[in-house]
């Protein structure tokens, strides 16, 4: 995967590349060559962990606004307790509550007390 992954990113570079040849050279601007020459990336990295609906990676990215990602990762799913996932709050659609659907309706009830009982 990881090769695959680094074969599809040099090709795109690579491609990039080009066009940014034909684009300058079209503008009358400098080749993509002598830029290189006269600039050396440097990549600030920056890591998007994984959440549970969306995946993480790490994006690098450069002054000049070159920027690639790596490290891909899966998303986490899901994590139920109870109904409620632990990671994000999200509710359980499939969670059945171990009492069910039931709904208390309790009655207030006083009993005033008395000289021999006491009240509640």
């Amino acid at each position: 995967m990881k090769k695959t992954l680094l074969k599809s990113l040099i090709a795109c570079v690579t491609v990039c590349s080009l066009l940014c040849s034909l684009i300058s050279c079209a503008l009358g601007a400098e080749t993509t060559a002598e830029q290189s020459a006269k600039h050396e990336h440097s990549y600030a990295q920056t890591v998007t962990d994984p959440t549970c609906t969306t995946g993480g990676y790490t994006t690098y990215k450069c002054s000049c606004g070159e920027e690639y990602r790596t490290d891909e990762t899966a998303p986490l799913t899901h994590e139920y307790v109870d109904g409620i996932c632990i990671r994000c709050g999200e509710k359980d659609p499939n969670y059945t509550s171990p009492v069910g659907e039931h709904t208390h309706n309790f009655e207030k009830t006083v009993k005033q007390p008395t000289c021999t009982e006491k009240g509640y």
